[in-house]
């Protein structure tokens, strides 16, 4: 047999050819290559060109074995001499060097992190390479096997190999390499994670806003204004104080967690910020190249790579992680992916020189040496009801009635997200038409809630009175005072005056545009049989409302607070104590209302701040309320009507909400009908002479 032989042109890159070499040789892997009687893989030694008269099955006879090894070994050896000090690499392979050099200079790596990064590269690339690491394995290999292999083929330390190829290592936490979830080779422990494609970082060039683009996405304008974030006018101005003297001095360490139910406008008013600073804002995306949704721990190293990069580049920017419970939530077994990366998430947190704003909506599960490493940590209110309307009415112009717009508006469960795209969707609809159809606009609404888990929102009311201020007669500017409770959300009132003049109805309102919970309790809720019961429900009720920033309406207070001296009982002065000293210790927003003012102790009015008389309606009222309200039950009215309605004294809202509940089930058929029956109302009211003639 012939010793004349020549290996084969080969079309691996000069880097494959040195790490496969040295391999074989350098670190003995070659006799893994030849086996008993053939060669252990034919496409690896096609790939190195080995002549094909060698390729055929060897036997003992002659010593052929030994003869072909020994050739095996002395035309590897003569190619690694050959290409050993060649430092150039070919023309293919120049823009991949580039951009390795790239990342090493942008992530600063060490030479051992640009040297793995080098081989996972050409892993991904060349699977020739991948088979070489595979000559010597006899089973599945464990990190422990991999780094053995690799500490060999790049010749480094392997304990220094151990901390560059851990989860938590630089060339792991930027996302650039990622562990499989099954490794049964050396590829598996160090696979290409790039967020470019690899034949892209193969053969064009990267920069940062390239892998900028990869790891963010610029955050869309904001649909909100900042008229809409009023109700948190205060924690908007203490942002923008901390946040624009600390971006220009560039402090690192910027964090705020906002929270709160999805909807409430998290996203809209962190963009509002960035706006009002005047940076760019980003939006983590949630998407990879490949438009597949990523998890957690992928954002999280994309969220560390764009600080990098942001950094490098010196621009001025806030990033918002939106929905961050994928990252510090984990299972009842299960640590969760910041707990997993503990000690680098609050590196992130104490040194990131962009500032973040997370988002969440819901905070219970996050562990708190997280929590304390937010500057700020503020709860998003739902918007205000009025806010609600506003921005309604902004989409909807005069299409919708504004019975409609309010009965939208008090759902809690409709955010600001859902009112932007229910009402665009309705107004497509309604593109052909003057007005949107209310009930098809709950049907939309009611679909999605109850997808999402929600109570349904019941058909508005027609025959309700639409409430307004200004079909209230009050002895004080009610305007300007209830302007003012829905600023300071502090008050104690008193409302008094004849049943049905809205006493009740304005602390529901009042509840509406404050934005308050509302506990609303009668006599009959306090009011306990056994001795020191109703002292104990009296001081649970107000406790309850301070805890949970409720606006406490008490209906019938005169049933507490009479006069002390007609007391018979020691248990009456007792509640009538009780309930003036939860009074005159509550520092939240308080509304108690009676129809018998004269018969309450004297010690009560000191502890009200004021004393509000609602009264009948007046002329003016009554015409106006009327109008409203015949519209909205369908009632047409005519001058005549009007001179009668005119006619009628101590007219109230209640009246008018009593003869509508009256038209669901017997309808009235005239406008005359409908004024008659109010003035029945009001015949029965004891203030009504006997004498006095309605004029019909």
């Amino acid at each position: 047999m012939t010793t004349q032989h020549q290996l084969q042109p080969t079309s691996l890159s000069l880097y494959s050819q040195k790490m496969i070499l040295h391999y074989l040789l350098d670190c003995n892997a070659w006799r893994f290559f030849i086996e008993k009687n053939s060669w252990a893989d034919s496409d690896l030694a096609r790939a190195l060109g080995m002549p094909e008269e060698l390729n055929i099955e060897f036997s003992d006879e002659n010593n052929e074995k030994q003869v072909k090894e020994s050739i095996f070994k002395q035309l590897l050896t003569q190619r690694y001499q050959q290409i050993r000090q060649q430092q150039d690499s070919e023309e293919q392979w120049k823009m991949l060097d580039k951009n390795i050099v790239f990342l090493t200079d942008l992530l600063n790596l060490s030479d051992v992190e640009q040297a793995v990064l080098h081989l996972a590269t050409h892993l991904e690339l060349e699977n020739e390479l991948v088979l070489a690491m595979n000559l010597s394995r006899h089973r599945d290999l464990n990190l422990n096997d991999c780094l053995d292999i690799m500490s060999k083929v790049l010749n480094v330390n392997k304990q220094v190999l151990k901390n560059v190829v851990k989860k938590k290592a630089k060339l792991f936490s930027y996302g650039i390499l990622e562990r499989a979830h099954y490794c049964n080779e050396v590829k598996d422990f160090i696979r290409w994670e790039g967020l470019v494609d690899i034949h892209e970082f193969t053969y064009f060039e990267i920069d940062c806003n390239l892998l900028l683009s990869r790891c963010l996405q610029e955050s869309a304008k904001p649909k909100l204004t900042f008229a809409q974030f009023e109700h948190i006018s205060e924690f908007k101005q203490q942002l923008l104080d901390y946040l624009t003297p600390n971006i220009i001095n560039k402090q690192r360490g910027m964090n705020i967690l906002i929270h709160g139910k999805a909807g409430v406008g998290k996203t809209e008013f962190a963009s509002l910020l960035a706006q009002q600073l005047g940076v760019t804002c980003y939006t983590l995306s949630p998407e990879d190249r490949d438009g597949d949704i990523i998890d957690g721990e992928q954002r999280l190293n994309n969220c560390r790579l764009a600080q990098r990069l942001l950094e490098t580049a010196e621009q001025q920017a806030m990033i918002i992680f939106d929905e961050v419970e994928d990252v510090f939530y984990g299972g009842f077994f299960e640590k969760s992916v910041a707990q997993s990366h503990k000690a680098w998430v609050n590196q992130l947190l104490e040194n990131n020189l962009t500032p973040m704003i997370w988002l969440s909506n819901n905070i219970q599960g996050i562990d708190p040496a997280f929590l304390r490493r937010f500057d700020f940590i503020f709860e998003m209110p739902d918007l205000p009801i009025k806010n609600k309307e506003k921005l309604i009415l902004a989409k909807v112009g005069n299409k919708l009635s504004p019975a409609y717009i309010h009965h939208f508006a008090v759902q809690d469960a409709i955010s600001p997200a859902l009112i932007d795209k229910g009402f665009t969707i309705m107004n497509q609809l309604a593109e052909q038409q003057e007005k949107i159809d209310g009930n098809m606009a709950i049907n939309w609404f009611n679909q999605t809630l109850q997808a999402q888990g929600y109570k349904k929102i019941e058909p508005l009311n027609q025959s309700a009175v639409y409430y307004s201020l200004d079909f209230i007669a009050c002895s004080d500017n009610i305007y300007q005072i209830s302007q003012g409770l829905q600023q300071h959300k502090r008050g104690r009132i008193c409302c008094y005056g004849p049943a049905g003049t809205g006493k009740t109805a304005w602390a529901k309102w009042l509840s509406e545009q404050a934005n308050l919970p509302l506990l609303q309790l009668n006599g009959s809720d306090l009011l306990d049989p056994y001795v020191g019961g109703t002292e104990q429900k009296i001081a649970r009720a107000f406790n309850k409302a301070k805890e949970n920033n409720m606006l406490l309406v008490l209906d019938e207070v005169d049933s507490f607070l009479f006069d002390r001296n007609g007391a018979d009982r020691s248990w009456e002065r007792s509640m009538v104590n009780e309930m003036l000293t939860q009074i005159e210790k509550f520092d939240g927003l308080l509304v108690v209302s009676t129809n018998l003012m004269d018969s309450l102790d004297p010690a009560v009015l000191r502890r009200f701040d004021l004393k509000l008389k609602f009264d009948y309606l007046t002329q003016t009222q009554i015409c106006e309320l009327a109008k409203c309200q015949a519209e909205n039950l369908g009632i047409a009215l005519n001058e005549q009507d009007f001179m009668r309605l005119a006619e009628i004294d101590y007219l109230t809202a209640g009246d008018f909400a009593a003869v509508a509940r009256r038209h669901q089930f017997s309808p009235f058929k005239k406008g005359e009908d409908w004024v008659m029956a109010l003035a029945k109302e009001c015949e029965l009211k004891p203030v009504v002479k006997n004498d006095r003639r309605m004029g019909f």
